[in-house]
């Protein structure tokens, strides 16, 4: 199951939350949801640092809008600023909901501990 198009039907198997039948689908996915779930552990060491640099920036546009009296276009930017960092913390748990549901689903199926 390593063609191209397999992996995609791996995939959207994975988003929609169906567990695969075959043996060998079910291996791959069980490895595709475990290197996502290390990747992801690896990118949380980064991700404090990532939003306070994104808030350190905010603060620093909404600091010269002060200086400047311009208060438009810091605002515009601490506002998508704000909304972004929420849309990326969003996905992020949303996606690794869904691969926690997967693995306990390929667990609960195959008969192992947790």
């Amino acid at each position: 199951m390593s063609s191209p198009r397999g992996l995609a039907e791996l995939n959207r198997k994975l988003r929609h939350r169906e567990v695969p039948g075959d043996p060998e689908e079910r291996a791959t996915i069980r490895r595709l949801v475990a290197e996502y779930r290390a990747r992801v552990e690896r990118g949380n060491r980064g991700l404090p640092y990532w939003l306070g640099f994104m808030g350190l920036s905010a603060a620093l546009m909404l600091a010269a809008g002060v200086v400047t009296g311009s208060w438009t276009y810091p605002l515009v930017f601490t506002i998508g600023t704000v909304g972004f960092c929420c849309l990326m913390l969003w996905m992020r748990r949303r996606s690794l909901d869904r691969a926690r549901s997967m693995h306990s689903a390929l667990r609960s199926e195959s008969g192992q501990a947790p």
